[in-house]
């Protein structure tokens, strides 16, 4: 080997035995990205506003070997264009490699598919909404620690999301399945007009308020100038959801975003560099372009990065806790950390928000932040029940013969302003109240439990209020919502008199004839009569005569009888003022003479047998006695 040779060997050597040093020992590699279809992530107009290179030089330091599944972020939108190389090694996928996700629109409406179709619809509003996230997560190198969920909702060829879809969305994305730690919706609607269920759906604000106990809810504000006080969008006005603003190139809220107090933080939102229809294809960065994606439902997916960042920095960090089988930060939730960033701040009328910085998100001590808790003002219950029409279409409604568990959220407001140590002080009582013609009357009232959560299971047919109740000093709010269970009509034909088992059970096959002994006693039942309404008066009847209480025992649907006669007798009852039960439905009793009781004779037998012992026992007595005085004499 020449000199020169040696000495580039010599060279190579060390150039490796340096570069094996300079990986960070125990820790996972990030890979970095450079550039996107030829555009340097670096060279875009918000790369600075975020602070993404701060933020990669924390992330670079981080020891990912703790981090055993990804955080996943749920997209709910239009599908997404999954060949597109932006989503190489991002999106979530099986051991086998095949993508996966879900369509809610097809999985409600019946259609089966032999693969999900994620197809995403010709304005690729999925696809850009995705690459967004998709291009931070590379640029960041976590592609194998936050990975993005595509959920298609839309109506089919149509951009456009009904409610039931979209509740749907959530539960899936919140479920066992995937578990998502973020959700985010590029979608908004007006609280005006047709869309005005947006904010009224009792389901979606269920919905909501259920997956934003487990995920951070990430909804884009909208692009109508509008202030949420005059004219607000959902979901992102709803309680429990991330609204997110927009700002433009200038730093200051852009002309078209929507804002308002009913959302919460501001992210870029023109000319946001992101994926297109193609393989290879990309938006301009030229917001006045046609091909420009610009918007909040462009800020929206930032701030979805930003919060599954947040999540991982925290499982790094060993900082999360289990509370009812989920991980969460201890003390303040995710939604009011990002609300509440020390960063820069964009003012908009008389109002201030935080904008999204990156750096802020994994460096600030967020367990010693300002607050500036409010005090609460306001308590407000959704439900995941079926309301009712008319009278009762406040209400929660079901049959006395399908009683479901109802899960009630509380929710304290104002939406992250107030401090979550309250969200423990809450109190939940029941009420079973009696409907009257012009007021109610409580019939009880029992406290419950604690917590934002209460699950209610009607213990039978009648009235209920389910009642959350927060103090606060020297007030106290509260708010109710009404259960209505309806009981079963009465249906003659399905109610007889059976016999009632030891152990309260009715006897099975519901037998209509039987015998006992003079003097013993059974107790007779309705059976089909589970459903009705038993607080309505209950007559008992022998052989045609209303027995009377006192005579013998009844309590409404039971009835203890205990003849002294031998004979026939015919048990038969009445339900309210319908028509007496009668013929088959009724029950034939005989009673047998005490004397042919086996007991009884037994009882006999044992006695005589008994009385003649102690005759004999007597007579032995009486013959030992004597001659043991004969002896003495």
């Amino acid at each position: 080997m020449t000199k020169t040779a040696k000495r580039l060997f010599v060279l190579l050597v060390a150039i490796l035995v340096a570069a094996v040093f300079c990986l960070p020992l125990g820790r996972a590699n990030v890979a970095y990205a450079d550039s996107y279809g030829g555009v340097e992530f670096e060279s875009l107009w918000y790369y600075d506003n975020l602070n993404i290179a701060e933020a990669k030089q924390i992330v670079s330091k981080w020891d990912l070997t703790k981090v055993t599944s990804p955080v996943v972020i749920a997209c709910i939108d239009t599908g997404i264009t999954a060949g597109h190389e932006l989503f190489d090694g991002v999106l979530t996928r099986n051991e086998s490699g095949v993508l996966l996700g879900y369509n809610s629109y097809a999985a409600i409406h019946g259609e089966v598919y032999d693969t999900v179709d994620l197809t995403d619809e010709s304005s690729y509003h999925g696809t850009k909404v995705a690459g967004v996230m998709a291009m931070l997560i590379r640029e960041l190198g976590l592609q194998n620690y936050i990975k993005i969920y595509p959920i298609k909702a839309n109506t089919p060829t149509r951009d456009s999301f009904p409610i039931d879809s979209v509740v749907n969305a959530l539960d899936w994305a919140t479920g066992d399945k995937v578990r998502a730690s973020v959700v985010n919706m590029s979608l908004s609607a007006s609280e005006k007009g047709e869309t005005s269920v947006w904010k009224t759906n009792e389901t979606l604000k269920y919905g909501l308020a259920k997956a934003s106990q487990t995920a951070v809810i990430v909804a884009a504000a909208g692009n109508n100038s509008s202030s949420s006080e005059t004219e607000a969008f959902f979901p992102a006005a709803h309680d429990g959801v991330l609204g997110v603003m927009g700002y433009g190139k200038s730093g200051e809220m852009y002309s078209t975003s929507n804002y308002g107090d009913l959302y919460d933080v501001v992210a870029p939102e023109r000319g946001i560099y992101t994926s297109l229809s193609g393989k290879s294809t990309y938006t301009s960065v030229t917001d006045m372009d046609k091909n420009a994606f610009n918007g909040t439902s462009a800020a929206a997916p930032i701030v979805s990065v930003a919060a599954a960042l947040l999540k991982l920095r925290y499982i790094v960090e060993g900082k999360l806790t289990i509370e009812n089988g989920e991980q969460k930060p201890s003390g303040v939730n995710f939604e009011t950390m990002l609300s509440n960033l020390e960063s820069a701040k964009v003012s908009k009328g008389e109002q201030e928000y935080c904008t999204i910085e990156f750096d802020k998100v994994l460096t600030q001590d967020f367990e010693h932040t300002d607050y500036k808790y409010q005090p609460p003002t306001e308590i407000t219950v959704t439900g995941d029940g079926t309301l009712g029409e008319k009278e009762y279409s406040d209400t929660y409604v079901m049959r006395a013969n399908d009683i479901k568990t109802l899960t009630f959220l509380a929710t304290i407001k104002p939406i992250g302003k107030t401090n979550p140590a309250l969200e423990e002080a809450v109190e939940w009582y029941v009420r079973e109240v009696e409907i009257g013609e012009f007021e109610d009357t409580t019939l009880s009232e029992t406290r419950v439990g604690n917590g934002i959560r209460y699950e209610f299971v009607a213990p039978h047919g009648g009235d209920y209020e389910v009642e959350a109740r927060l103090k606060y000093g020297e007030r106290v709010l509260t708010t109710f919502r009404k259960v209505h269970v309806e009981y079963l009509p009465y249906l003659a034909g399905e109610v007889r008199v059976t016999t009632l088992g030891h152990e309260g059970e009715y006897v099975a096959d519901a037998p209509s004839e039987g015998a006992i002994y003079a003097g013993d006693d059974v107790t007779f039942a309705l059976t089909g009569i589970e459903f009705v309404d038993k607080t309505r008066p209950i007559k008992w009847f022998v052989n045609g005569e209303e027995v009377k209480n006192g005579e013998q025992t009844y309590t409404g649907t039971t009835f203890k009888f205990a003849p002294n006669e031998a004979g026939e007798y015919v048990v038969s009852a009445q339900y309210d003022d319908r028509l007496p039960i009668s013929g088959a439905y009724t029950f034939k009793l005989t009673v047998k003479p005490t004397v042919s009781n086996p007991l009884y004779i037994s009882l006999i037998v044992v006695g005589g047998v008994l009385v003649v012992g102690c005759a004999v026992l007597a007579i032995v007595f009486s013959v030992h006695k004597r001659k043991h005085l004969s002896k003495a004499e």
